[in-house]
């Protein structure tokens, strides 16, 4: 059931810590060997239609999930388009896109040079329609050392009709090029994951009769969505927080008599003097700190890079090694003022801690989120499950 372009370990599309988890749950005996936990798989669902149609929604779940790159945006469905979604969904979708084949992505049907809608799922919560999911799947040419393999590339696209955002996610790939339309034993043109993300949002967006959003507007938005994040994942510690307190007299005292001696004491400049020494003390209190836990505890996850721009368009660019915090960096103190004023971030590196750590090795995994032209895109640079992938998309949409 599980073609060698996605069973590949290579590819990490499925892991050993999915198989190892399926196994357990269906009470499947096998060594924890790729290949034997593969076997097992692809045996058991050979046994009972009923045990067929447990992987093959298995593998529904686990290809949607994992390393992905992730592109998104708002989506504006004409009114009445929604009204008839809600009277009668599956006849419009059926209507609208009617090269829909509605196969499980087992079945392996993909042909041509085009994209193929595999299926479409709409997926209700009291009998309101919350979300409509397409799957797609592209042959391609990859090329690894000058190896050339014909391979399905899923495409995963999904509307959620709750917060008016479509997305699309597929396993980021480089050197993978599009068959050729005159001889599919010829390569076509070069591709990127994101062009393919696109081409089947666009296609999506232009069936459903979508009407375009000011992207402008709407990238503006996201990068203070990311500023947001940034902020709520950099606050500081308690115990840094009470020394500085500890000192506002000192502090106050200090201002005053400095800027009696300059003549240029007023409201203004002593509020911006007072921000700007506050930010002195905790930078020396942070980089000296000899527990760089108390930048990592407490909140589910931590940038250690960031990149902004200026109102000056002076580019920021901050990072850390070893995926430090970047709360124990001085150059994060030296723009916490400007990049505070902007409020807003062009794209920022994490660590997130997993909902649920399962059987993965570790707890962690790492996401870039960033802006591309008209899109918000986010890269997980690990392997994560969908709770972990809705975790962090839903917390940039609520940024907004």
């Amino acid at each position: 059931m599980i073609v060698d372009c996605w069973a590949n370990e290579n590819e990490n599309y499925i892991t050993n810590p999915v198989m190892i988890e399926f196994c357990r749950d269906n009470n499947i005996k096998s060594q924890i060997m790729r290949r034997d936990l593969l076997k097992a798989i692809n045996d058991f669902s050979t046994l009972s239609e009923e045990n067929k149609n447990k992987v093959a929604d298995w593998l529904e779940i686990i290809m949607k999930q994992g390393i992905k790159n992730v592109l998104f945006r708002e989506i504006n469905i004409p009114m009445e388009v929604i009204k008839e979604l809600k009277k009668n969904a599956k006849n419009l979708i059926s209507e609208k896109f009617p090269e829909c084949v509605n196969r499980k992505l087992y079945s392996n049907i993909t042909k041509g040079t085009k994209m193929n809608l595999q299926s479409i799922n709409i997926e209700k919560k009291d009998d309101n329609i919350v979300k409509i999911s397409f799957t797609f799947t592209i042959y391609l040419y990859e090329l690894k050392k000058e190896v050339r393999s014909k391979i399905i590339y899923p495409v995963f696209v999904d509307i959620d009709l709750n917060t008016s955002i479509i997305s699309g996610r597929a396993k980021s790939k480089s050197n993978i090029f599009r068959v050729n339309n005159k001889d599919e034993n010829e390569l076509g043109n070069k591709t990127t994951t994101d062009q393919l993300i696109k081409e089947c949002i666009v296609f999506i967006e232009e069936k459903m009769g979508a009407v375009e959003i000011n992207k402008e507007k709407y990238i503006y938005d996201v990068k203070k969505a990311i500023y947001k994040i940034l902020e709520k994942y950099t606050f500081t510690p308690e115990t840094i927080k009470n020394k500085i307190d500890s000192m506002d007299g000192y502090i106050d005292d200090f201002i005053n008599k400095t800027l009696e001696m300059l003549e240029v004491n007023n409201t203004l400049n002593f509020n911006k003097a007072k921000e700007d020494i506050k930010i002195f003390i905790e930078k020396y209190i942070s980089i000296n700190v000899e527990n760089k836990d108390i930048f990592i505890n407490d909140r589910e996850a931590y940038p250690y890079k960031l990149i902004a721009t200026d109102s000056e368009f002076t580019r920021v660019e901050e990072t850390t090694t070893s995926f430090e915090p970047l709360q124990c960096k001085e150059k994060f103190f030296d723009n916490k003022k400007s990049i505070k004023y902007e409020g807003t971030c062009d794209g920022i590196f994490l660590i997130y801690a997993r909902k649920d750590k399962g059987y993965f090795p570790n707890n962690i995994y790492k996401v870039k989120i960033s802006t591309k032209k008209d899109f918000c895109c986010v890269r997980f640079e690990s392997y994560v499950t969908e709770e972990d992938i809705s975790n962090v998309l839903s917390s940039i949409i609520e940024s907004r």
